[in-house]
């Protein structure tokens, strides 16, 4: 599953990709910022700005010393003003 996310990700295939990722986030014992954060961005590129934030917000938690998630999370805050 999160191998198919991946590549459906690298694809640009984001309606393919979404299930998987998530799949694998729910069921996956180690949370893992990455996933959370691709699923933040297809969440981002689909205009889903909720489900973007609620993923981003997960990213920081689980790792908040990256910049990227807050990157994000600004990006975010600024499109849907």
């Amino acid at each position: 599953s999160i191998w198919n996310g991946i590549r459906y990700y690298d694809q640009g295939n984001f309606n393919k990709s979404i299930p998987h990722l998530e799949r694998a986030v729910n069921i996956y014992p180690k949370k893992i910022g990455k996933f959370h954060l691709l699923l933040g961005m297809m969440y981002f590129e689909l205009n889903d700005l909720e489900k973007a934030v609620f993923y981003t917000n997960k990213a920081i938690q689980i790792n908040p010393g990256h910049t990227s998630p807050k990157e994000l999370l600004e990006l975010i805050k600024n499109n849907s003003n």
